[in-house]
């Protein structure tokens, strides 16, 4: 019977060392992605300026929205 605890004893350190050797891969991969250049992603966007009458500084908004700095809105 003490042979059977022995045998669980190993299966069970068997699958802890797989386990770590798993988490050691995935910190790998991990730092492997997160270390990669990021492509320029720029989506088409639409810019919504609710805006009502002639308010003060109504210009200067829309010169701010027109000056922006983003190739496709």
């Amino acid at each position: 019977m003490i042979y059977f605890y022995y045998f669980l004893a190993a299966v069970s350190a068997w699958f802890g060392i797989q386990s770590l050797l798993s988490g050691f891969r995935y910190v790998r991969y991990v730092k492997q992605e997160t270390s990669k250049q990021l492509p320029e992603y720029t989506p088409f966007v639409s810019v919504i300026a609710p805006s009502r009458g002639l308010e003060q500084g109504l210009f200067d908004n829309f010169r701010a929205l027109l000056t922006q700095d983003y190739p496709a809105y």
